[in-house]
C-alpha cells in the first residue's frame, strides 16, 4: 500500500511526535477552566461559611448583650447563702437573666447602696432578700427608675410581702414570683424627721407603716434572740411591756387641716395589714395615692387597751372612730402630706426599723413610684 497522507495519518503522527493537537487544549483549557470554578467555588463555600459563622457569633453576642439582668442585694444574717445562691442562680437561668450579680449588706450599709450600685451596673430587676428593712432599704434605690423589685422575704414581720400576698414560705416559691411576677406599681411614703440634737432622717422611703410611740417602743425593745425564736409574736411580747407608756401631745396637719391630739401612738401607713390577720388601717391601699393616719389612744390601764383590742376587731365589721369618750379609741384620716409636732421627744419606727427619738416629721406620698413584682 502507498503512504497514507490524510488527516487521521497527520494527527496519528502528532501523537507519535508528543506533540498535542488543537483538541487536546481545547480538553485541557475546559479542565483547567472547570478546575478553577470548583476551586471558586470551594474559596466562595468557605467564605459564606465563615461569613455565616461570624453572623452566628455577633447574634449570640447581641442576644447575651440584651438578656436582662438581676442584681441579688442579700442581708446575710436573714439568708443561708450555702442555700439559697444556688436557687438563685437556678432561677436566673429558668426564667432567662443572666447569671446575677451579688451584694451583701452590712450593719452600716443596708442595702440602697448596694441597690445603686446593681441600677449602675445595668440590672433590669433588683431582688431583696432579707427582712422589712432590708426591702426598704433597696427600694430607696429604685423608686423613679421603673427598675422592678423582687421580694424573697426572709425576716421576722415581713410586712410587705403580707399585704402584698406575697409568698412567705419555701424560696422556691419566693423566687419564682421575685423573678417571674408581674410588674405592680405601688405608692412609696417619704419621711423626714428632726429630734433635739438636728435631723434624724432625711427624705427616706418608708413602704409600711411608720409611727411615733407606742408602736415605736415596742419595735426598740424587742429581743433580737426572741424575734429568731419565736417570730413575729415576739413584739407583741415586747408590746405588752410598753402599755404603760406615756401619751403623746401633738399637733398634726393633715394636707392643711391642723389639729391636737393626745394619743399612746400615731402611725402613717402605705398599707395596713399586720401578722395574723389584723388590718390595723382598714382603707389602706398600696396603690390609691393616700397615706393613712391612725392616732391610737388607750386610757384606764388594760381596761383601754382591752377596749382598744374590741376597737380594731370591730373594723373587720364596719365599726370605725368610736366616739371621744371612748377609753380605747382609734381614729383614721387620709392625706397626701402629714406633718406632726409633739411635745417631749418620742421614739420613731420606721417599717419597723427603731429610729430614734424625734419633735417632728413630715410625710408625703410618692404615688405609684415603685414597681414591685407580685404574684
Amino acid at each position: 500500500m502507498g503512504e497514507d497522507t490524510g488527516p487521521l495519518a497527520d494527527c496519528g503522527r502528532e501523537r507519535d511526535n508528543g506533540a498535542m493537537g488543537p483538541e487536546t487544549w481545547t480538553a485541557i483549557g475546559g479542565l483547567a477552566v472547570g478546575a478553577g470554578g470548583i476551586g471558586a467555588a470551594i474559596r466562595a463555600h468557605r467564605t459564606l461559611r465563615g461569613d455565616r459563622r461570624e453572623a452566628s457569633r455577633r447574634r449570640r453576642s447581641q442576644r447575651r448583650n440584651t438578656e436582662p439582668t438581676v442584681g441579688i442585694v442579700v442581708n446575710p444574717t436573714k439568708v443561708d447563702m450555702a442555700t439559697f445562691r444556688p436557687l438563685a442562680e437556678a432561677a436566673a437561668r429558668e426564667y432567662g437573666y443572666e447569671p446575677p450579680t451579688w451584694w451583701l449588706t452590712a450593719p452600716d450599709s443596708p442595702g440602697t447602696d448596694q441597690a445603686a450600685s446593681a441600677v449602675d451596673s445595668g440590672a433590669s430587676l433588683v431582688v431583696a432578700a432579707g427582712g422589712d428593712g432590708t426591702v426598704r432599704a433597696v427600694a430607696g434605690a429604685l423608686v423613679g427608675t421603673r427598675i422592678p423589685l423582687g421580694i424573697v422575704p426572709t425576716g421576722t414581720g415581713n410586712l410587705l410581702a403580707r399585704n402584698l400576698a406575697l409568698p412567705l414560705f419555701g424560696l422556691s416559691p419566693m423566687l419564682r414570683v421575685a423573678f417571674d411576677g408581674r410588674d405592680r406599681a405601688v405608692d412609696v411614703g417619704r419621711i423626714s424627721a428632726a429630734g433635739p440634737g438636728g435631723p434624724v432622717v432625711e427624705d427616706e422611703v418608708f413602704l409600711v407603716i411608720t409611727g411615733l410611740g407606742f408602736d415605736a417602743a415596742m419595735v426598740s425593745d424587742t429581743k433580737a434572740h426572741l424575734k429568731r425564736r419565736v417570730g413575729w409574736p415576739a413584739y407583741f411580747m415586747s408590746g405588752v411591756q410598753n402599755l404603760k407608756g406615756p401619751r403623746i401631745k401633738a399637733a398634726i396637719d393633715i394636707d392643711g387641716a391642723v389639729r391636737s391630739v393626745r394619743a399612746r401612738s400615731i402611725m402613717i401607713g402605705n398599707c395596713g395589714r399586720l401578722p395574723a390577720g389584723v388590718r390595723l388601717l382598714p382603707n389602706a391601699r398600696i396603690d390609691d395615692g393616700l397615706l393613712d393616719i391612725a392616732m391610737v389612744d388607750a386610757r384606764a390601764g388594760i381596761v383601754g387597751w382591752a377596749s382598744l383590742a374590741a376597737q380594731i376587731g370591730l373594723q373587720g365589721i364596719g365599726v370605725r372612730n368610736l366616739p371621744r369618750f371612748a377609753i380605747g379609741r382609734l381614729l383614721h384620716e387620709q392625706a397626701r402630706r402629714v406633718r406632726v409636732v409633739a411635745d417631749g421627744d418620742p421614739l420613731l419606727q420606721i417599717d419597723g426599723e427603731a429610729i430614734g427619738q424625734v419633735t417632728e416629721l413630715s410625710a408625703r406620698v410618692i404615688p405609684k413610684g415603685l414597681l414591685i413584682k407580685v404574684r
